[in-house]
């Protein structure tokens, strides 16, 4: 069995510069969310068209119990607002999603859907696909994101004060949430 030199520091020094620079290489190559978030590139794309989405819009039942509702972690009325898609009422949509859950936009890519609402879907039970319920999430709030749609009135501020020391996402939607109540 031969025995190997030992690199020295220069060699070690060069090979983890050329390493560094060849993932550098890589990132900006690589698109911002899949660089911010590699979950995000296993999320479904969005509809191409107005009419991709109101098919299957309007395959939903609009069930009486929901069980798409019931199993959402953030309690969003997912019929109503694939209901207010089918009618034209994309604003409308948003805020319904917006209401429930501020970070709706975003998790509308990170939710395991196919666990949680469209895992509940009731055509799950009939062997057909189940509605695309974060795609349809996407067509509503990517627009109302994009082009800043004003969904919510702020209330005048009663001077009360809020402050959070956490940095998980609920504790950053928390102010967001509280401003429309009236707390600065």
């Amino acid at each position: 069995m031969a025995v190997l030199p030992r690199p020295s520091a220069r060699d070690l020094w060069q090979t983890n510069r050329t390493i560094k620079l060849q993932a550098h290489a890589h990132q900006q190559s690589t698109p911002l969310p899949r660089r911010i978030c590699p979950q995000l590139s296993g999320h479904p794309p969005p509809f191409e068209t107005r009419e991709a989405a109101l098919v299957d819009a309007n395959r939903c039942l609009y069930c009486y119990d929901a069980p798409c509702t019931k199993s959402c972690p953030t309690g969003i009325d997912i019929p109503k607002f694939i209901k207010q898609i089918t009618t034209g009422n994309i604003k409308g949509s948003a805020h319904t999603i917006f209401q429930s859950n501020i970070m709706g936009g975003g998790c509308s890519r990170v939710c395991p859907v196919e666990k949680l609402c469209e895992g509940a879907c009731v055509y799950n039970l009939m062997e057909e696909d189940p509605i695309p319920i974060a795609r349809l999430q996407r067509y509503s709030t990517e627009p109302a994101i994009r082009q800043h749609w004003p969904l919510f009135q702020r209330k005048e501020p009663t001077g009360k004060k809020w402050r959070s020391s956490a940095q998980a996402p609920p504790a950053s939607a928390a102010p967001t949430c509280w401003r429309g109540q009236a707390w600065t």
